[in-house]
Parts: C-alpha cells; sequence; structure tokens
C-alpha cells in the first residue's frame, strides 16, 4: 500500500486565514438586529414609570412577527422578536400589559385576578389606541399613557 503526503505551498495557509478572516469581519458588520430594526424607549403612566409589566407590538403586516419586551425597574423597555432584539421595519399596534402584584406570602400563590396598573384600555392593541411607526435603523418610542 503507498501513501501519499499531499503538501500545500506555505502561502496557501494564509490565504485561507485572510479568507476565513474577511468573511467573519463582513459578518460582524451586519450586527445589530436582524430584523433591520430597533426600538427602546420607556413606559409611563401621568408622568410616573410603569413596573412590572410587558409592552406588545403588532405590526399592521401579517407577514410579520410582533415584538414584546418586559419593562425594567425604571419602565424602560427594549423590544425582541423571537427573542432576538430587534423587529421588522413598519406600522404597529401596541398595548402595556402590567398589573399589581399579588399580596401573598412569600411562597404562596394567588389565584385572585391581579388588579391593572394602567387604565384596561391599554390592555389590548384593539382598544389601546398606541400606533407606532418603526423606521429602519435605531427607534426610540416613549410609551406616554394617561389616566382617563
Amino acid at each position: 500500500m503507498q501513501t501519499y503526503l499531499v503538501s500545500y505551498p506555505p502561502s496557501s495557509n494564509s490565504a485561507w486565514l485572510c479568507t476565513a478572516a474577511t468573511f467573519f469581519i463582513a459578518s460582524l458588520a451586519g450586527c445589530g438586529s436582524e430584523y433591520g430594526s430597533t426600538a427602546i424607549g420607556v413606559v409611563t403612566l401621568d408622568g410616573n414609570p410603569i413596573t412590572p409589566g410587558l409592552v406588545t407590538f403588532v405590526p399592521e403586516d401579517p407577514t410579520a412577527v410582533p415584538s414584546v419586551s418586559n419593562l425594567d425597574s425604571n419602565g424602560g423597555y427594549e423590544l425582541k422578536t423571537n427573542k432576538l432584539p430587534g423587529l421588522s421595519p413598519g406600522k404597529y399596534r401596541a398595548s402595556v400589559q402590567a398589573f399589581r402584584p399579588p399580596d401573598v406570602p412569600e411562597g404562596q400563590r394567588s389565584f385572585e385576578p391581579s388588579e391593572p396598573l394602567v387604565p384596561e384600555k391599554y390592555l389590548q392593541v384593539t382598544t389601546s389606541g398606541l400606533e407606532y411607526n418603526v423606521e429602519l435603523g435605531s427607534n426610540t418610542i416613549n410609551i406616554e399613557l394617561i389616566t382617563d
């Protein structure tokens, strides 16, 4: 049985490494949002931050996917789609779901409905009246709710 030794010229390793590095760097250039846009903001009710809660953006385009975000301790949010940062550009209707945490002893559950922290109209996209246009790129959308 014969054994063959294949040897590449020294420059071919350098060329391969250079090509791989070029593709890697090019792939980083697109990092930001897989969906083309990002949206961050703060949710307030009568000027006060809302927390805890959830923001939902439902696209007008039926082929696009809804985006959601939990509200942080300052009422801030960053929308995600399929657990990835960002959303598709376009027109959206939004809702804010925020409820008072149940008053139960630690380690126990409550099955009683929680009281909303926002007026009920904001709980559903069909009644909230919250409509936003998300542009390609970075967007800051502060959601200012008011008590009726």
